[in-house]
């Protein structure tokens, strides 16, 4: 049936870690494209944002400059802005500092395509909400790449500095 989702994986932040870590060795390469749920991830330190990775055919996140990433951020009590970058070092899961706590949060859906061909660039599309103690920001009509083909095994959501507190992720194969 087409447009149907299946449960991957779902990985869950216990403790306070350096990373989360969404397919590695858990991948599953039989789909063409997934969906990866993102809930309440916060950081164990203000003024972060958090930064998304993409994961190589070995585990290991992809650091560098070959990233590329739009976005168009609407806020709740201010204007829309634009923005995007072309040979940059990650791609941007938030663009704004987070606090701590509860009253704080990056929530995400995502659609991750060509991760399994190794001829074609990687890239995701994503709508995005941060929850901030003064204003709720939408940051929508997101995506981004790895400009260099390869195969891909899942992303990695890490914070600008410090620690990720608390949240899980959730990966779907969709058909």
């Amino acid at each position: 049936m087409a447009g149907k989702l299946i449960h991957i994986l779902t990985a869950e932040i216990s403790s306070a870690t350096a990373y989360l870590d969404v397919g590695g060795i858990n991948w599953d390469s039989s789909y063409d494209t997934y969906m990866l749920v993102v809930n309440g991830i916060t950081n164990q330190s203000n003024d972060n944002s958090n930064h998304i990775f993409l994961l190589d055919s070995s585990n290991n996140a992809i650091t560098g400059s070959d990233y590329k990433f739009v976005n168009k951020i609407f806020f709740g009590q201010t204007a829309t802005s634009y923005g995007g970058a072309n040979g940059f070092g990650y791609i941007p899961l938030n663009n704004n500092r987070m606090g701590t706590g509860d009253t704080y949060s990056t929530n995400a859906i995502m659609y991750l395509y060509s991760f399994n061909n190794a001829s074609e660039p990687s890239y995701l599309t994503y709508e995005q909400v941060n929850r901030r103690l003064t204003n709720t920001e939408l940051q929508g009509l997101q995506g981004g790449g790895f400009l260099i083909p390869g195969q891909h095994k899942g992303v990695r959501i890490l914070a600008s500095s410090g620690n990720l507190a608390s949240g899980k992720a959730t990966l779907f194969g969709v058909l």
